[in-house]
This record gives structure tokens, sequence and C-alpha cells, in this order.
């Protein structure tokens, strides 16, 4: 499928497309942080860590892009996809998408018939911090949520201080 798609894009005189065959959990999706207006996860949530298939993608987003899931239908009568135990139910793909602590989790789900739906979770909007005169560079919470910047550890709020690779922590950015 790789090199189908790497002959095709070829073939079309189309220079911008890279085709890589990677995991996505052990290898990260292989793209700089925040260089994409959207990441497309089709019928994968299905996998063994959810939520963190899902805060790799949102790293890869810029702030406001957006991550889209597509996935089958919880329902006995579609005829392809994984089996209906491990099959997510939108709701559930909703609840791991709150857990990134990045994804905005309130969004309605999209019919895409006849056997799909779909799910457009936009990454927060951040904001500059304003009247912090004397407040120290690092992480700042509200209610959990930590810092959106360039670092997989800032994105899903571990980081509790600045450091070089914390562009977010130390420009002072926080989510709303």
């Amino acid at each position: 499928m790789v090199e189908r798609t790497r002959q095709r894009a070829f073939d079309a005189g189309l220079t911008n497309i890279s085709c890589q065959l990677r995991d996505g959990l052990a290898d990260g999706l292989g793209v700089a942080t925040g260089s994409r207006d959207a990441c497309l996860l089709s019928n994968i949530l299905h996998c063994e860590e959810p939520v963190r298939l899902l805060t790799e993608a949102a790293r890869t987003v810029r702030p406001v892009g957006s991550v889209l899931v597509i996935h089958w239908r919880y329902d006995p009568a579609t005829p392809r996809g994984p089996a209906l135990e491990i099959r997510p139910r939108p709701e559930q793909i909703l609840a791991w998408s709150a857990q990134t602590g990045v994804l905005d989790a309130r969004v309605p789900v999209l019919d895409l018939p006849p056997w799909h739906y779909g799910l457009r979770l936009p990454r927060r909007a951040v904001e500059r911090s304003r009247g912090l005169k004397n407040r120290k560079a690092g992480f700042s919470s509200r209610g959990g949520v930590g810092t959106v910047d360039p670092c997989t550890r800032c994105i899903v709020g571990l980081r509790r201080s600045s450091s070089p690779c914390c562009f977010g922590a130390a420009a002072g950015w926080r989510t709303r």
C-alpha cells in the first residue's frame, strides 16, 4: 500500500507527499510538532492505547487545528471493521479525547453513511497569559490542564518547569 501510494504520487507529479510505514505509538507520527492543520485517524482507535495515539495526533496539529477521526459504527449490521467488543463508540472516543488535555471533546458526532461516523476534534486555542508580571515561566494549570507547546510532556501536562524544549511554558502560553 505504501509503495502503491508513493508510485501514484510520483505519477501525478506530486512532490509534497511522504509515504512511510511506521509504528505511530512506538516511533511517533514522524512530523514536527504543530506542523499540520489536521491529522486524520481512520479506523484505528480500537488500538491498545487510544489516548496515547490521540495525544500524538494532537501534538502534530497547529493550535486551533483539528484531529479528524473516522471510525466504523457500533452496529452488528456493519459489514466490516473490528469485532464489536473492541470497536469504540463515539462517546468513548470523546472521553479519550478529553483525557488528552488538549483536544476539545465538546463536538457533535458526524454521520458518515453508510458505515462510519466522524469527529472533528479541535486542538484548543492557546492564549497569552496577561497580568502576571512576576510569574515564573513554567507549568500553568487550571483544573489539571497543562500548557500547549512543542513537547509531548507539556501537551499532556506532565512538565512542571520551563526548559529549552518547552517553548509554550517559557513563553507563558496556557490552554483555554
